[in-house]
């Protein structure tokens, strides 16, 4: 199924990324400060410092995620484009491949990437910490960015193997199913999203309990406004898989996917 690429604003930034069309909306700046607010007010390890950090790894690391789905994607010959936009990145043309298995292998590439990050951080965390740097006191904010790095890819290479649509196991559980069912594959692929989404909500709500039993914490308000996020993105994932079964007309929509 195509999805609809967002509408285009005045304030879009628009590049060539690699040979690749980029276009970032403005709701992508705005999505990932507000997520990412935590490191700039954490009274005992935030700062201005540490959230230019967080907005500049999280724009790295959805970069890379969508450039590997596109360079794989040209192996198959599609020309590929990228959209950011909200939390993650929209990669234009991927319904354009003729083959079920091409559309999932490129779907995949961006998740591997992810991990593949958090990979060369793990192994980057085994080599000693040269005496010098930590002499200068450069110990604590490089392992506080190195975990930025970690959690931003780790989450996200996470969210998008589950069945979560549009994010990309939703779109690969949908072109599978769509391959062997027909529509009613689309219809396993929307209860599928319903029900992950639904679990994913349940484990946010227990986290949130969690991390808000104790009133007193300093980052009490820090802590509901991030899990108050994460339930509105569980309830935006809900609605896409909800309208998932009624799609609108084909005619309307622009070919991409997340």
């Amino acid at each position: 199924m195509n999805l609809p690429e967002p509408s285009p604003t005045s304030f879009d930034l628009r590049v060539h990324l690699c040979g690749v069309p980029l276009r970032i909306h403005p709701l992508f700046w705005f999505s990932i400060a507000i997520l990412g607010l935590r490191y700039y007010a954490d009274p005992e390890a935030g700062g201005i410092g540490y959230f230019a950090f967080w907005m500049s790894a999280v724009l790295t690391s959805v970069l890379l995620h969508a450039l590997g789905q596109v360079f794989v994607g040209r192996l198959f010959g599609m020309r590929g484009g990228i959209v950011l936009y909200g939390l993650g990145s929209m990669i234009l043309d991927v319904d354009s491949l003729p083959r079920c298995w091409q559309r999932v292998v490129v779907f995949l590439a961006g998740p591997f990437v992810s991990f593949l990050v958090v990979g060369c951080i793990w192994g980057l965390a085994e080599i000693p910490f040269p005496a010098t740097l930590s002499d200068w006191g450069w110990q604590t904010p490089v392992a506080t960015c190195a975990d930025i790095l970690v959690r931003i890819n780790l989450a996200w290479g996470f969210l998008n193997v589950l069945p979560l649509w549009p994010l990309v196991g939703g779109r690969i559980a949908f072109t599978v199913s769509e391959a062997l069912l027909g529509r009613k594959g689309q219809i396993v692929a929307a209860v599928l999203s319903l029900g992950m989404t639904g679990l994913l909500s349940v484990w946010v709500v227990l986290e949130m309990s969690r991390h808000l039993e104790f009133h007193y914490d300093p980052r009490y308000l820090l802590h509901l406004e991030e899990f108050s996020i994460l339930l509105l993105f569980c309830f935006l994932l809900w609605l896409r898989s909800f309208r998932l079964l009624w799609p609108e007309n084909a005619s309307n929509r622009e070919t991409a996917t997340y």
